[in-house]
């Protein structure tokens, strides 16, 4: 099955700043048509019984955080910029239109401000016994602080929080350590 054309369907939609441009292989010139196979045969989980409500409550989230708002300004000035084909021909007028661009566009390194409040822990090496070396180490540490800048990753684990509210099998399926 092609899904150029379609696309995956998600219940719920994050911000991207890339949302507006036509970049995707449905908008090259000849994209595979979309078709649908036999499905495979197999017996779907149920649904959290509180599925739609934190589908509804990460909505909720989304629409309310300064964040996401500005990644959505963002998607519309980029592609604002891509349609726009006008060029000044002389130099004056151009440096003034990449002065106000350059103004405009640093509003939106606010975005790199957000963190989130989560905090990870490493499980142990498996069938190791030594600590993990000063690289290893300095490597995972950027990547908890790259995870913790993450806006998807955090309404990620706030979804995962919202749906573990109703399992009773005693084990979250997320944390958040305040």
């Amino acid at each position: 099955m092609s899904t150029q054309l379609e696309g995956v369907k998600s219940d719920i939609v994050f911000p991207d700043r890339y949302a507006q441009v036509d970049m995707g292989e449905k908008d090259q010139d000849n994209p595979l048509s979309w078709d649908r196979i036999t499905p495979a045969s197999y017996n779907p989980l149920p649904r959290f019984s509180n599925y739609d409500y934190s589908v509804e409550r990460s909505k909720q989230r989304l629409k309310e955080n300064p964040f996401v708002a500005l990644i959505e300004d963002q998607a519309a000035w980029i592609k604002e910029q891509q349609d726009d084909s006008r060029y000044f021909l002389d130099y004056e007028s151009y440096e003034n239109e990449r002065e106000s661009d350059k103004k405009y566009s640093d509003r939106f390194k606010k975005i790199s401000e957000f963190e989130s409040n989560l905090e990870f822990q490493w499980l142990p090496e498996a069938a190791s016994t030594q600590k993990p070396n000063e690289d290893l180490i300095e490597k995972r540490e950027r990547w908890q602080k790259s995870l913790k800048k993450d806006l998807y990753i955090s309404e990620a684990v706030e979804i995962l929080k919202d749906l573990s509210n109703k399992i009773n099998n005693g084990k979250p399926i997320a944390q958040v350590k305040d």
